[in-house]
């Protein structure tokens, strides 16, 4: 995983987890994308200051349409595990 690499799922609670480099660099909202205040209050209270705000660039990165939504890059992955997208 690069440095500024951000990871985001959805857990099975509803809950975002989101996953930055290093065991406190994580964040828990409950909705993504989202704004800054929310990602520091769901956060590990050791979470990196570069961490919450590269969260935040990629929260609004998302909200502003210029980077792939969870929804979309789960179903890419879809496609490329049938091998047979028509």
């Amino acid at each position: 995983m690069h440095e500024r690499e951000i990871r985001v799922r959805q857990l099975e609670s509803g809950y975002w987890h989101v996953r930055g480099v290093g065991p406190c660099n994580f964040s828990q909202p409950p909705r993504w994308p989202c704004d800054e205040d929310t990602i520091r209050k769901h956060a590990h209270p050791e979470a990196s200051d570069a961490f919450i705000l590269r969260a935040t660039k990629v929260a609004e990165l998302i909200a502003a349409g210029k980077a792939p939504t969870h929804e979309q890059v789960a179903a890419s992955l879809q496609l490329g595990k049938s091998g047979d997208a028509k």
